[in-house]
């Protein structure tokens, strides 16, 4: 928000891991799979900093692998004047919770989060910190990890707040919309199977 990074040319952000066959097969009921389970928290980030992208293409893959079929292998490209925005989730990918991140690349500096959480390791380098073409230089931000024992706990009292009109939820319903939207045209269309429930 302060300019630091200068004009946004480029964000990657993964969010993957290895889901056991039972949650794969659950996420065969959703239209785009785990796209739609964990893409759309990357987009509702995405979404957050650049707004509507002017185009969306995306790549559901379904590697079949245990005869489980669904887009568990999945890609999305989000274009804006400028930047480019690469959303990559996967379920089958091992040790994917070890590398999922949120990278943001301007013209003065980038910042990495990588991984997002257990621990929450994140690096920022700018023009006077990355001066040399071919190495790699940054410096490490502190950051207090509480992902482990109060994941949700923060998010739960504001929204308590927001509820009893005690504090103003940043996030309007425009946004959310927005989020929803972009988020149906990667998964072609937000559906649901209700083929493999127990």
């Amino acid at each position: 928000k302060n300019g630091d990074l200068g004009e946004i040319y480029s964000i990657n952000a993964e969010m993957s891991t290895f889901h056991p066959q039972d949650a794969r097969r659950w996420m065969s009921n959703f239209g785009g799979g785990v796209m739609y389970i964990l893409g759309s928290h990357l987009v509702d980030l995405i979404v957050y900093m650049m707004g509507a992208p002017k185009k969306v293409t995306s790549f559901l893959k379904h590697t079949g692998l245990d005869g489980i079929d669904f887009a568990d292998n999945n890609l999305a490209v989000l274009e804006y004047d400028q930047a480019l925005a690469r959303i990559f989730v996967s379920s089958v990918e091992v040790n994917g919770f070890g590398r999922r991140q949120l990278m943001v690349s301007g013209s003065r500096g980038t910042v990495n989060i990588c991984p997002l959480e257990r621990p929450i390791t994140m690096t920022y380098s700018d023009l006077s910190i990355a001066d040399k073409t071919y190495e790699d230089r940054k410096i490490t931000i502190p950051f207090e990890d509480h992902t482990a024992t109060g994941r949700y706990d923060e998010m739960m009292q504001d929204f308590y707040a927001y509820i009893r009109g005690e504090k103003v939820n940043p996030f309007t319903y425009e946004h959310d919309f927005l989020v929803q939207k972009v988020l149906d045209e990667i998964v072609g269309g937000v559906r649901f199977h209700s083929k493999n429930i127990d």
